[in-house]
């Protein structure tokens, strides 16, 4: 089960947990509950579970440095471990996104601060639950970037899925990236939404009933309906459900 991306409250974790330095084991007070980081915290989180394996990753805005931790316990305990000191060479972290295909398979999308147009961005990719992880070439893509957000989603060990909204385009564009082998190689999709639509919000990862089809939605930033799509062909074709 996937939890959506969320911000991490500052005070879940205690501040040992938050800037500990290494993969050394640390108790929790609470259980997760993320909700909105409080201002000025300077950090960004993003968390996953299945069934009482609990993962929150967490990254620093302005150096890029990131740790994830993991409860096996529902969030009575926890354990740290490095990711990285610079996620995206500069770039600082504007975004995570955190998803687990099973207790082993996990990947992590670190968004950076977005220039014009685009993001600088990274995909860490762990095969033992969370304790190593390590930078995916990610090749076929410049994951090109318009606000810093993004959603990543896997369905097996294998395949797996990025979406983002692309607001700098007229009509504006739904991006899906296309993965078969674990997040070495990815295809390029996208589709425009209707010309008539005045369009700011974000996409939610894609969810798959089948290997084939699946749905996404594009959620506005006004709180109205929104707007859903569906593939019946892996992900390379998104057609509206009206």
């Amino acid at each position: 089960m996937r939890t959506p991306h969320v911000p991490l409250a500052a005070g879940l974790l205690t501040l040992a947990l938050l800037l500990a330095g290494g993969a050394a084991a640390t108790a929790a007070s609470a259980p997760l509950q993320p909700s909105s980081t409080a201002p000025g915290s300077g950090r960004v989180g993003t968390t996953d579970h299945i069934l009482t394996t609990v993962w929150t990753a967490v990254g620093q805005v302005q150096s890029g440095r990131i740790y994830v931790y993991r409860s096996l316990n529902s969030g009575k305990t926890w354990q740290s471990y490095f990711v990285t000191s610079d996620a995206t060479h500069g770039g600082g972290v504007a975004s995570l996104t955190l998803d687990f295909a099973n207790r082993s398979d996990g990947w992590l999308l670190v968004m950076g601060s977005p220039g014009v147009g685009n993001a600088p961005w990274a995909i860490f990719h762990t095969v033992n639950g969370g304790a190593t992880w390590t930078r995916e070439p990610a090749q076929g893509s410049p994951f090109v970037r318009g606000d810093g957000q993004a959603q990543i989603h896997f369905t097996t060990d294998e395949t797996g899925y990025i979406d983002t909204l692309i607001p700098m385009y007229s009509p504006m564009r739904v991006y899906v990236w296309v993965t078969h082998n674990a997040g070495l190689d990815w295809t390029e999709h996208y589709f425009t939404l209707p010309s008539s639509e005045p369009f700011s919000g974000q996409v939610t990862a894609p969810k798959f009933t089948t290997a084939r089809a699946g749905t996404l939605e594009v959620v506005p930033a006004d709180g109205g309906a929104p707007l859903t799509y569906a593939t019946t062909d892996g992900g390379a074709v998104w057609l509206p459900i009206h």
